[in-house]
């Protein structure tokens, strides 16, 4: 539930990696379809999320560790 809580305050930064997927798609292709589209974003979103989630596991340990 932590974990929930702490990824709704970086919901920008999952934003930020949709748009990136997005551009990606958008330079490697002259017409991106929906697809491509689709998995572009996805590959942002996860890579944004595999972050988020590493800063969290991080922050969790620190406060345990204290």
């Amino acid at each position: 539930m932590k974990y929930l809580k702490y990824r709704m305050k970086n919901y920008v930064a999952i934003i930020v990696g949709l748009l990136i997927g997005f551009l990606i798609a958008r330079l490697l292709f002259e017409r991106p379809d929906y697809l491509t589209g689709f998995i572009a974003a996805t590959i942002g979103f996860v890579i944004v999320e595999f972050v988020v989630f590493v800063r969290w596991l991080r922050r969790n340990n620190i406060r345990e560790n204290n």
